[in-house]
């Protein structure tokens, strides 16, 4: 429930208005992360190795984002947005491993 709570303050703050999510919004970060983890997805690489790479390569834009708040609100939005990807990732392989 907390990690929920985290992903819609996350998503809210990520976003400037409706229903939106990190695939969805275009920003520089969600833009970058979504560059890297996107064309991942389906893959056979781990979805945490996935999501690492992305966050170090997007690592200056994160930070830049993160910049604003506390360290200890900082560890919860990176957190909150790695669960995202993680999320999206698993279900994208589930869907991949469904017979057609």
């Amino acid at each position: 429930m907390r990690v929920m709570l985290l992903t819609i303050l996350l998503l809210i703050d990520l976003s400037s208005g409706v229903h939106a999510s990190p695939l969805r919004i275009s920003n520089p970060l969600t833009n970058c992360l979504n560059d890297h983890i996107v064309p991942q997805a389906g893959r056979n690489l781990p979805p945490a190795e996935i999501i690492n790479n992305a966050f170090g390569r997007c690592y200056n834009l994160m930070e830049d984002w993160l910049s604003r708040y506390s360290p200890a609100r900082r560890q919860q939005l990176r957190q909150a947005l790695f669960d995202y990807y993680i999320d999206w990732l698993v279900q994208i392989e589930q869907h991949h491993k469904l017979p057609k």
